[in-house]
C-alpha cells in the first residue's frame, strides 16, 4: 500500500486494522483508534473504489461528479453478486473477500470526499455498507480505499476480513 509515514507497518498489522475497522462499521460503530492509524498512513478518507453505478459515464455518476479529484483503474478482491438495489439496474453488488477474485474498479482520489461521505452513505442506503478495502493499482502498488459493498446481513454471514 502506498504510505507516507516514517514507521513502516507489517502487512498483517494493516490487515488486522482493516478488519477491526470493518467489523466496527458492520456493527454501526467506529473503531476510532484503528481508523486514525490507517488514515494517518494511507488516507482512505480521500479514496473511493467504485465498481458500478457511481463510475464516470454510469447511471449514478452525478452523485460523485462534484467531488472532483482524479480517477484511475484498479482491482478490489471479492465477488459480484446479483443482489442489492443496484442489481435491478444491471449493477451487481460487491462482496469483499481477501482471497476473492479481482474485480475491476475505478479509484477516485479526492480530498473533497471527506465532506461527501454522509451524502454517499445516505445514497447507498441500508443495503450497502462502506468498508475499507485494499485496491491493487495498475503499477503493482496498493492503496486503501472506502468501498460500498453488500451489507453482510443480506448474505447471512460476514465476508472474510479484507
Amino acid at each position: 500500500m502506498t504510505s507516507n509515514t516514517h514507521h513502516p507497518m507489517q502487512a498483517q498489522d494493516v490487515a488486522d486494522l482493516i478488519a477491526k475497522c470493518n467489523e466496527a462499521r458492520r456493527l454501526g460503530e467506529r473503531d476510532a483508534k484503528s481508523e486514525s492509524l490507517l488514515e494517518d498512513r494511507f488516507q482512505p478518507a480521500q479514496r473511493l473504489a467504485v465498481y458500478g453505478s457511481l463510475a464516470p459515464g454510469e447511471k449514478n455518476y452525478n452523485i460523485v461528479r462534484d467531488v472532483g479529484g482524479a480517477w484511475g483503474p484498479g482491482w478490489i478482491f471479492g465477488e459480484l453478486e446479483p443482489s442489492g438495489w443496484g442489481f435491478t439496474m444491471g449493477y451487481p453488488a460487491f462482496r469483499s473477500q481477501a482471497e476473492g477474485q479481482p474485480v475491476a474498479c475505478l479509484l477516485l482520489r479526492s480530498k473533497g470526499l471527506e465532506r461527501f461521505w454522509n451524502q454517499l452513505d445516505q445514497f447507498e442506503g441500508e443495503e450497502y455498507l462502506r468498508t475499507l478495502v485494499p485496491v491493487r493499482l495498475k503499477n503493482e502498488l496498493w492503496a486503501l480505499a472506502n468501498c460500498y459493498e453488500l451489507h453482510p446481513r443480506l448474505f447471512g454471514s460476514d465476508p472474510s476480513p479484507a
